[in-house]
């Protein structure tokens, strides 16, 4: 796996560098993070990135995958 790139990640929407860390860890790529989550999906009612909404806590990391 490449290495860690916050960068890449944030622009997925996932605004914590410890949250995007996290996602790295479970092998998520920023491409998989970048997914549009339905508004339905996870906690609140609105639509956003699948990173976003994990660093909003609104998607568990299972969510994500």
């Amino acid at each position: 796996m490449a290495k860690f790139e916050f960068e890449k990640y944030e622009q997925a929407g996932c605004f914590d560098e410890d949250m995007a860390e996290q996602l790295y860890d479970a092998g998520i790529t920023p491409d998989q993070a970048a997914r549009q989550s339905p508004e339905d999906e996870g906690i609140g009612a609105y639509k956003a990135t699948a990173g976003y909404k994990f660093a909003d806590g609104d998607l568990d990391i299972e969510e994500v995958a």
